[in-house]
């Protein structure tokens, strides 16, 4: 019973000393709270009740899982009620927040196949009134193909920073885009029905450092033939679009780029790029590989994860023999491959990066699971490796 006591005690002593702190602190560690939990804090004391209307962060999730499937189960008369549950405390919430403090940042993930277009308009226009500077917004898989369409307001707002969608499309009647703030933008299964929405939505952005791209289709609309302007403040790229281009990518320091087919456009000269993810889908190309090497003069770390089929391998000597090795040569210090399965072609890679890298410190082997149907074919290709001359002396080869 003492003991209880004492810790009753000593839990109040801690519960007042948060309660004693200022107000701009307490609401700025409410921010960092879903929305729902800040918003529940108002029932712990008069202290509190009314710090989450100050909040600058609001972040609202349904709490529903997202399968992109219309079972009964997520057509039930429950699931309806919940979004409509939902729907009440976005807008009590919006209602009764200070109406003079302005929205940071404004999460949305909303899974209910029930959501409506009228809903989220309102709650980002809302958001874009309020000057918010980070918008995130999430809904289901099916209804990539209906009508939730990014708000209108969102195209034109000066004050976004960070901007990231999921599931949503660009309408045709999208006719200017200017978003002066913007430096970080993540669009995921996002479509756009015309392909001049997407020259608009990059010519906008001139300010862009950081992107991510993950957009499978564009309503039969294709990448070729698009003339989009080159983003000079890039930073980071994560590009998993089939047939994007890589010429506005030039700027940038690091790239992850996931293809999916050939690459048949000219290699851009990429000037800044320190570090690269490549990642074949389907085909990986030698070819290419050598083309984007010898474009990256100061290229510190490559990891290459390997597709299904190579093309070229008839040509792979041919690969390697070129004169110009580019960043391998003056400036590589890490690589990966992953997917490794002892072909003549990849062995001869690895040698050539072995033979040619300078300054390499680390050279990753990782295997495929049945890449090997022995484990002393696996050791004979480790010592087929392990022996090639180097001519980094500090080079350590790891195989996995």
């Amino acid at each position: 019973m003492v003991e209880a006591e004492s810790m009753s005690k000593v839990n109040k002593i801690d519960d007042d000393r948060l309660s004693n702190l200022p107000d701009p602190l307490l609401c700025h560690i409410l921010s960092s709270l879903p929305t729902k939990q800040a918003v529940a804090t108002s029932i712990l004391s008069r202290r509190w009740n009314p710090l989450w209307r100050f909040i600058t962060s609001l972040d609202f999730d349904d709490g529903m899982s997202r399968d992109g499937s219309f079972d009964k189960e997520s057509l039930s008369e429950e699931n309806e009620r919940k979004y409509l549950r939902f729907v009440r405390f976005v807008n009590k919430v919006l209602f009764s927040r200070d109406k003079h403090r302005q929205i940071k940042s404004f999460r949305l993930k909303c899974y209910s196949i029930f959501i409506c277009s009228h809903n989220i308009n309102a709650w980002v226009d809302y958001a874009i009134r309020h000057k918010v500077e980070h918008l995130d917004i999430k809904i289901p898989f099916p209804f990539l193909k209906s009508g939730i369409y990014v708000p209108s307001s969102v195209l034109t707002c000066e004050t976004i920073v960070v901007l990231k969608l999921e599931c949503m499309s660009f309408s045709d009647y999208a006719y200017s885009i200017c978003l002066p703030s913007l430096k970080t933008l993540h669009l995921e299964a996002v479509f756009f029905e015309e392909t001049y929405s997407i020259e608009l939505l990059f010519s906008g952005c001139t300010l862009l450092e950081n992107l991510v791209l993950k957009c499978y289709a564009f309503y039969n609309l294709g990448w070729q033939h698009l003339e989009i302007k080159p983003l000079p403040c890039l930073v980071s790229a994560d590009v998993a679009t089939k047939g994007f281009p890589l010429a506005p990518l030039y700027n940038a320091k690091s790239l992850r780029l996931v293809t999916y087919d050939f690459i048949e456009e000219k290699i851009p000269v990429f000037q800044n790029l320190a570090h690269m993810e490549l990642i074949f889908r389907m085909y990986y190309d030698w070819n290419l590989m050598m083309k984007i090497l010898q474009n990256t003069p100061i290229l510190r770390c490559l990891v290459i994860i390997k597709g299904l089929t190579s093309i070229n391998e008839d040509k792979v000597e041919q690969c390697f023999a070129e004169d110009e090795v580019g960043c391998v040569s003056s400036s590589l210090r890490k690589c990966l491959v992953v997917g490794f399965e002892g072909l003549e072609c990849e062995v001869q890679f690895v040698r050539f990066i072995l033979q040619n890298a300078q300054v390499l410190r680390t050279i990753r082997i990782s295997c495929s699971d049945d890449a090997f149907s022995n484990s002393d074919t696996k050791l004979d290709t480790f010592k087929n490796l392990s022996t090639c001359p180097r001519i980094s002396t500090s080079c350590e080869l790891f195989f996995e």
